[in-house]
């Protein structure tokens, strides 16, 4: 897309962050989501959702929380998918 001069907007861009956690790729995901913020792309509350879910179901819960407390910083509001994936990854790495 870039090559062709159009640029990606926030829903392209957490469609290919959620595929690559759907891979288990979680560094490409990463790169994806900083791409993301350098082009000027600002990701929303689904962008966040989608990559603190794969960080959970690949059992890295301390990535999953570092984004949650940035969420405020960048003007997120945590909504009960939010909360309700973090209790599962909270679940799947037996730290209850």
């Amino acid at each position: 897309m870039i090559q062709r001069g159009i640029e990606p907007n926030t829903v392209t861009y957490s469609c290919l962050i959620d595929g690559y956690c759907l891979q288990n790729k979680m560094d490409d995901a990463v790169k994806t989501f900083n791409m993301m913020v350098e082009r000027g792309c600002l990701p929303n509350l689904f962008s966040y959702n989608i990559l603190i879910n794969g960080y959970c179901k690949n059992k890295g819960i301390d990535e999953a929380m570092h984004l949650f407390r940035e969420m405020p910083n960048k003007g997120m509001i945590p909504d009960v998918v939010t909360y309700n994936t973090l209790i599962r990854g909270f679940c799947l790495v037996e730290r209850l």
